[in-house]
């Protein structure tokens, strides 16, 4: 049987094989520790073989110029069950009359993966059927798994041929999760909305905490978002399991993180496949009311010694604005009226300026204050890497800009085939953002009648800080939108940093796809908190009362 090692050796074992390899340099601890958190994210607390573990930190040190930890995890499985595939005689490849290739080695682990997850007792994968195929005679399916076991991707550890183990459990994960999702497309289309029950159920059972599940969800989204004559029916089920199971739940201690990393995830899942799903079919900004989609919000407001985290869905109106190449922005509005923006003096963490900015002690650089801001559209997400690139490969009115200009690329199969070019855009500066915003504008003045503006074309622009701050606040009080605490769970950022009644997490030290939390705040708008610094219109003031109007005027 393969050598496994437990997860919480993982760091010592990473030590040793680098010092093996002679490259004891090449990752310091600090490269290693969130490594070791990410394959424990990956696994569980599921021991795992050496030779992933050794994958795994190679794959580490080869991406480590990007930023990144690991690459693709599934790409990293499927790297696995190559790297065992390979009998020493080629002559293996060919038993009872059949040619055992790459393809389909991989489909039969899958469907044995499948089946294990169905059937493990006692959350054992093990399993019974030999039914890979029906075009496999019995013959055949025998010598298919003499094979798989002969190289080590099935372990039998009795004498029953039907009692077959996985060597590595993650693997077994991620191959049933394909399968069911490849079974999926093929019926479940067709089938009626059963089929989606079960699905789900299915991964459900593969993933007790809930990433699994809410993944299966998120690929729901994309299948309404492309398919208009499923849309309605999957956007129904997905509703009705956004609603189903509402937190609200008081945390005191690590059970009540436990609870809360249990039951968030699902939530979260069908609220980004609802937004998905409807953003094939929101209507154009100026053409009439928005398209109402739910989503969901979240706050973390502290009670005694306690957290009180609350989930609730609504369902803001949301509006389309077409960009070149097909690719789009999503807008809602923020209403006019009279906000509260700045800080109190005794909240923690405001009074930092005196570290970044000169001839700022003793001034009240977030004071409190009102404004009064008109009615305006604002854009939900960052920019994407393919918004961004949409319209600065459109010709150049003042300078140049990167068609590129994000440091990171696409990590696993979600960012390069689910939602390519959702990275969102980092290291921009202000004046590439002034041209691409001109460009913008001098496109939409041109094409708005040919996309189908009625009236005149919207006129875009950075945020003013009141505007920013409005938008971002939603009305609250607290240091965020979520309340006066903010988790990892929830938004992108260093958890170095833990404010309020927060707790460490694993800093992702990259920016996430736009809306891959699923959250919003009560206008609908997502990633206001974390995964970058945002550029407003204003100049740098160190006393806002004195430095702006109350208009909400940059």
């Amino acid at each position: 049987m393969p050598q496994r090692i437990a997860v919480e050796r993982l760091q010592a074992f990473f030590l040793d094989d680098l010092r093996r390899k002679g490259q004891a340099e090449a990752l310091s601890d600090d490269d290693l520790m969130p490594a070791q958190a990410q394959l424990k994210r990956i696994v569980g607390d599921k021991p795992i073989t050496v030779l992933l573990a050794q994958m795994f930190i190679d794959d580490v040190i080869a991406n480590r110029e990007q930023g990144l930890l690991a690459g693709s995890v599934p790409e990293l499985m499927l790297r696995y069950v190559r790297r065992i595939d390979t009998p020493a005689d080629p002559a293996l490849r060919r038993r009872a009359g059949l040619v055992i290739s790459e393809a389909l080695v991989q489909r039969a682990l899958r469907v044995v993966a499948l089946a294990s997850q169905r059937q493990g007792p006692g959350g054992q994968p093990l399993l019974q059927p030999l039914e890979f195929s029906d075009a496999l005679a019995r013959a055949q399916a025998e010598a298919l798994l003499g094979y798989l076991i002969e190289l080590r991707l099935l372990l039998q550890p009795g004498a029953a041929v039907g009692r077959l183990r996985f060597p590595l459990d993650p693997l077994a994960d991620h191959l049933a999760a394909a399968e069911q999702f490849e079974r999926l497309e093929e019926q479940a289309l067709s089938d009626g909305s059963g089929a989606w029950e079960a699905f789900l159920a299915a991964l459900g059972f593969l993933d007790p905490e809930g990433e699994r599940y809410r993944m299966a969800l998120e690929a729901l989204g994309l299948t309404a978002r492309d398919q208009a004559e499923h849309r309605p029916r999957i956007e129904v089920f997905l509703e009705r399991q956004l609603r189903a199971d509402a937190l609200d739940l008081l945390v005191e201690s690590r059970e009540g993180w436990a609870e809360h990393d249990r039951r968030l995830p699902p939530l979260q899942g069908a609220s980004r496949a609802l937004q998905l799903a409807a953003s094939a079919e929101l209507p154009l900004l100026g053409n009439g009311p928005g398209r109402a989609v739910p989503m969901l919000t979240l706050t973390a407001l502290q009670e005694g010694e306690a957290l009180r985290i609350r989930t609730e869905v609504v369902t803001p109106a949301v509006w389309r604005l077409p960009l070149p190449g097909g690719e789009q922005l999503e807008l809602v509005v923020v209403e006019g009226g009279e906000y509260k923006i700045g800080s109190a003096k005794k909240e923690a963490g405001r009074d930092v300026y005196n570290q970044f900015r000169q001839k700022c002690e003793g001034v009240n650089v977030e004071a409190e204050r009102k404004v009064s801001l008109k009615s305006y559209a604002m854009v939900r997400h960052p920019l994407s890497q393919a918004q961004w690139r949409a319209v600065a490969a459109l010709p150049r009115l003042e300078r140049d800009i990167s068609l590129s200009p994000g440091t990171y690329k696409p990590d696993g199969l979600w960012e390069s085939h689910a939602q390519p070019g959702g990275l969102a855009v980092d290291s921009v500066t202000r004046n590439d953002n002034q041209e691409w915003l001109k460009r913008l504008n001098s496109w939409l003045q041109e094409k708005w009648r040919t996309i189908g503006g009625i009236e005149e074309p919207p006129v875009f622009g950075l945020p003013s800080e009141s505007q920013w701050e409005a938008a971002c606040r939603c009305g609250a009080s607290t240091p965020f939108h979520f309340g006066n605490t903010l988790d990892v769970s929830w938004a992108s950022y260093s958890d170095d940093f833990i404010y309020g009644l927060g707790r460490e997490g694993s800093f992702r030290q990259r920016v996430v796809p736009i809306g891959a939390f699923g959250l919003v705040n009560c206008w609908g708008l997502a990633e206001m908190h974390g995964q970058l610094l945002a550029w407003c219109a204003d100049h740098w003031h160190r006393d806002p009362v004195t430095g702006s109007a109350g208009d909400g005027s940059a």
